[in-house]
């Protein structure tokens, strides 16, 4: 590939109209609400399988698009983001686009799904809604994205920070440097957040990566890269160098299976959850992966200025990390102990 700019071909989404056959064959097999189908309807939706509903507020989350955590009729604790929240629908988009892209190149992350949530769930939970400057403001009925909870009751424990001791029983530290190099492809511009899961009686960790709300630019697609800016906070599994070799091999990757799925993966997202040119994000994608090795290049260089992360306080983070033991999951209403890994 070279580093000329690449035209790409518009992807037209299917009109409505092709879907109602398959939306009434759903309702007869018990798949889908009416209600749902309702409003997809109101809201335009290209596609609307694997729907969930919300059946249970458990908390609101930490985060600038002031997601929640729900319980949906499948069972799973889903991290919600909402359409209407206060950094715009173009982080909706941002999840699915980073979500699906990095199950392509095969790098851990949580799978999502669409969460429907009715009025009457709304009515019944008051605690659901947005901190505003100018007060409280309500989520709106409809379809949101759904990101699931890692520290459900079947998936073991999860941590944010692990000991200097146990980041040798880190499973997939190698990949570390391919997330690097979807942060520079994507133009990841906040840091980037993991998680550590260990299913009971592991020794072993498995670091996923989490949120994608701020990819392509940001929640406007506008901003410009600012190198280093997607490091994690925690550096211990960065470093300044790396072997060209196996950053060749990592690029190569990116080349065959997003080149190939990229598409594919721009058709999964609801009109509504952007509202920009999401075509031209692909535009962009496709023009960063031709100057990709150049791109991250420049990310190692630049690195060694931007590296130091001396001014986070660890301390702090520490505080801020959680176990999440069985107990909780007796009385949703309780918060997780908040624990490092030991």
């Amino acid at each position: 590939m070279t580093g000329k700019e690449t035209k790409v071909t518009v992807i037209r989404f299917c009109q409505l109209s092709d879907l109602f056959p398959l939306m009434s064959h759903l309702i007869c097999r018990g798949l889908m609400s009416s209600s749902v189908v309702r409003e997809s309807a109101r809201q335009n939706i290209p596609s609307i399988t694997g729907v969930v509903h919300a059946v249970q507020f458990v908390r609101r989350m930490r985060g600038g698009s002031q997601p929640a955590l729900i319980r949906c009729n499948d069972g799973k604790l889903y991290v919600v983001k909402f359409f209407n929240n206060p950094q715009g629908p173009n982080v909706l988009a941002n999840e699915v686009l980073g979500s699906e892209l990095l199950n392509a190149l095969k790098l851990p992350s949580p799978r999502w799904k669409t969460v429907f949530i009715s009025h009457n769930f709304i009515t019944k939970n008051t605690g659901i809604s947005f901190e505003t400057h100018s007060g409280y403001r309500a989520i709106e009925s409809g379809l949101h994205f759904g990101s699931e909870f890692l520290g459900d009751e079947k998936t073991g424990q999860v941590y944010e920070w692990l000991p200097n001791a146990f980041c040798s029983r880190v499973a997939n530290s190698k990949d570390y440097l391919g997330i690097s190099i979807f942060d520079v492809w994507t133009n990841h511009c906040d840091h980037r957040q993991a998680l550590y899961t260990t299913e009971d009686g592991n020794a072993s960790f498995l670091t996923v990566f989490v949120d994608n709300g701020h990819l392509f630019g940001g929640p406007e697609w506008n901003r410009k890269s600012r190198q280093g800016e997607s490091l994690s906070l925690d550096k211990r599994f960065h470093s300044n160098e790396c072997s060209a070799e196996v950053a060749e091999r990592w690029i190569a990757r990116f080349e065959t299976e997003c080149s190939s799925s990229l598409f594919k993966i721009i058709q999964l997202v609801p009109r509504f959850w952007y509202s920009g040119d999401i075509n031209e994000v692909a535009e962009s994608l496709v023009r960063r992966l031709s100057m990709l090795r150049a791109l991250f290049s420049e990310e190692l260089t630049r690195k060694r200025t931007v590296f130091n992360l001396s001014h986070v306080d660890l301390a702090d983070a520490r505080l801020s990390l959680h176990r999440f033991e069985s107990s909780f999951y007796g009385n949703l209403k309780k918060r997780p102990a908040l624990r490092v890994a030991s």
